[in-house]
């Protein structure tokens, strides 16, 4: 499961990315002016807006929807086992930290955001094949 969590936080990452360039494009295409972004302003500030909109990408769909657009590709879901907004939050800023990724060896199967947000991530597709 762990290699598709893999696959489905990189699609993720993808999306936003595409996302962002299609954001700024359309930006730019339109503005026109002292309100239009130049290409190096773009550049510089790209890991700033990354950082928010991946917040605010992971927050919102896994709180709502329990799954983002790369688990749901992969048959993955969220389990909440307290379905807060702070755990939420939580789960979508720690992910962000590189050394999350090393208390898969401590915590068996979870990463450090599952942990401290208190949410486990099931593989669906196992649970249909069970049916």
């Amino acid at each position: 499961m762990i290699i598709k969590r893999f696959f489905a936080y990189a699609f993720d990452v993808y999306f936003i990315t595409v996302v962002q360039l299609l954001l700024f494009n359309f930006y730019r295409y339109f503005s026109t002016g002292v309100s239009s972004l130049s290409m190096v302003y773009i550049l510089e500030n790209f890991r700033n807006y990354f950082v928010a909109i991946s917040i605010f990408y992971f927050l919102a769909t896994e709180f709502l929807f329990n799954k983002t657009l790369g688990k749901k590709i992969f048959k993955l879901e969220v389990i909440f086992t307290d379905k807060t907004f702070l755990s939420a939050l939580i789960r979508s800023i720690i992910r962000l930290f590189p050394f999350d990724i090393f208390f898969i060896l401590i915590f068996k199967d979870r990463f450090l955001h599952d942990y401290l947000s208190k949410t486990y991530v099931v593989d669906r597709s196992k649970l249909e094949d069970n049916k």
